[in-house]
């Protein structure tokens, strides 16, 4: 089992599925000729984001999240795995230096 998982994580004390919605996300290039239904939920203190059809190496068909949102040890991360065959292919983001604070100014 991974340890970053969404579906075998139990890393805070919090119900197991606190909220979920699904969109559609449409394909930015076809426009109508595909849209891709997206399940996004809170699951054991991660969001989890899970395309139609899309899953993670160690989850079952309709589980796994290939993408999700952390905070860990203090920072906001973005984990993905970007191959179903391949657990390690996970690679994690760390977000900490997109903060808005740290912007630069521009220059006119």
């Amino acid at each position: 089992m991974s340890e970053t998982s969404c579906e075998t994580v139990v890393a805070m004390p919090v119900a197991k599925t606190i909220t979920q919605m699904i969109v559609a996300l449409p394909d930015k290039v076809r426009f109508k000729a595909r849209r891709l239904p997206v399940r996004v939920r809170m699951e054991n203190g991660y969001l989890c984001i899970q395309p139609q059809g899309y899953g993670e190496p160690d989850a079952m068909n309709g589980e796994g999240s290939p993408v999700f949102l952390e905070l860990y040890k203090g920072r906001l991360r973005v984990v993905v795995t970007p191959d179903i065959n391949d657990e390690d292919s996970r690679t994690i983001i760390d977000l900490e230096d997109a903060q808005e604070w740290l912007r630069t100014p521009s220059k006119p």
